[in-house]
């Protein structure tokens, strides 16, 4: 059987986090975009949940965020708990 995540309620959380770390750190997906070396549609496809990210991945975002990836997983794990309660 095919799994799906990316229309998963972890995935939604991963990327609702990814897309609310950008925000509060005042970025725009361009630049977010540029900091990975990717082009902003990959950045927005990913908050819209319209594209997966893997770990390593995320692991980019969070260099370029500023975040290290233990605090983030961290808070995943919290916000998922509380998805799944």
């Amino acid at each position: 059987m095919k799994r799906t995540s990316v229309h998963s309620a972890r995935h939604a959380v991963i990327t609702n986090y990814l897309r609310e770390l950008r925000v509060v750190r005042g970025l725009t997906q361009g630049e977010v975009a540029d900091a990975l070396d990717r082009p902003q549609t990959y950045v927005s496809d990913i908050e819209k949940n319209r594209r997966g990210v893997d770990m390593l991945q995320v692991m980019e975002f969070c260099d370029a965020f500023g975040v290290p990836f233990e605090e983030f997983a961290s808070e995943v794990m919290k916000r998922i708990r509380k998805v799944k309660a």
